[in-house]
């Protein structure tokens, strides 16, 4: 995963990177795939206690609804 949408090696392109904005839109969602994948996935994945209750997973749901948006929109890396 840490691979996909990268910048170097990473074969999704969520912006045109050819741009300063495009470069910072696909950094910025690179950072929050990362972050969702360790504070989230890891720890709740690996761990019976957790302090997860419905307000929160729900949040995570809408979280990971961009997510999977942006990368439903993605071009891939020619």
């Amino acid at each position: 995963m840490p691979n996909a949408p990268g910048f170097a090696g990473g074969w999704l392109l969520f912006s045109e990177i050819g741009t300063e904005t495009g470069r910072n839109d696909q950094k910025g969602f690179l950072l929050i795939y990362e972050g969702i994948y360790t504070g989230v996935r890891n720890v709740k994945a690996h761990s019976l206690n957790h302090d997860l209750n419905e307000q929160k997973a729900a949040q995570y749901l809408v979280t990971l609804s961009l997510l999977a948006r942006r990368v439903e929109e993605c071009n891939d890396r020619p």
